[in-house]
């Protein structure tokens, strides 16, 4: 299929999917108010066959699909209607969907940070930030590992711009960690595009 059509089928998946987010997150709360059992297994196989599908163009050849992969993410987990913005770095502004959706879609995305093409693995940091909130452990170390030796460091200065730049939104306010993966990356990354923004506070504002 063309790009555009990819690209597409995307951003549809998001918002035909999202309310059925919505429903397991309403299912978390009171039953006897709640949806019943057959609508939580029919929005249970349709959001996970969404993730699924949606996870699976981040590793696209296309930027644009991509990209529009990673927002698609952050819809599923936040159950915001589609026509909300699209802006990966602007997850924390909406009602979170529970822990469960978004420690899923965290799984559903780790496996891309270790992808053989480097443009799929920046991918893969942004769409860290968009489906998880600020203060994330998980999603935290995820990113600061692909930024300091000793973990999964990364070789290719782009897409460690991109974890810093993913980190910056999901690092816990005051987090010694990273700030010190921003500290290492301001004053010792052998690339200016990385160093710069750590330098300036826009890869450490934790």
């Amino acid at each position: 299929t063309i790009p555009q059509v990819r690209r597409a089928s995307v951003e549809f998946l998001a918002a035909a999917a999202a309310p059925f987010g919505a429903t397991l997150h309403e299912s978390r709360g009171s039953r006897a108010s709640g949806p019943s059992d057959g609508h939580i297994r029919d929005a249970e196989a349709c959001w996970s066959q969404a993730l699924e599908a949606t996870a699976m163009r981040l590793e696209d050849d296309e930027e644009k699909v991509r990209s529009a992969a990673v927002a698609a993410l952050g819809l599923l987990v936040s159950g915001e209607d589609a026509s909300a913005s699209n802006d990966c770095y602007r997850f924390d502004e909406v009602e979170p969907s529970g822990p469960g959706l978004r420690l899923r879609a965290l799984s559903a995305v780790e496996p891309r940070l270790r992808h053989d093409m480097a443009a799929i693995r920046s991918s893969a940091a942004e769409a860290v930030a968009s489906v998880a909130l600020r203060g994330d452990e998980a999603a935290e170390a995820m990113l600061i590992a692909m930024l300091v030796p000793g973990g999964r460091e990364e070789e290719d200065a782009d897409v460690r711009w991109s974890a810093l730049r993913a980190l910056s939104v999901v690092a816990a306010v005051g987090s010694q960690a990273a700030i010190a993966a921003a500290l290492l990356c301001a004053s010792g990354d052998a690339d200016e595009q990385v160093r710069l923004p750590a330098s300036l506070g826009r890869g450490g504002r934790a």
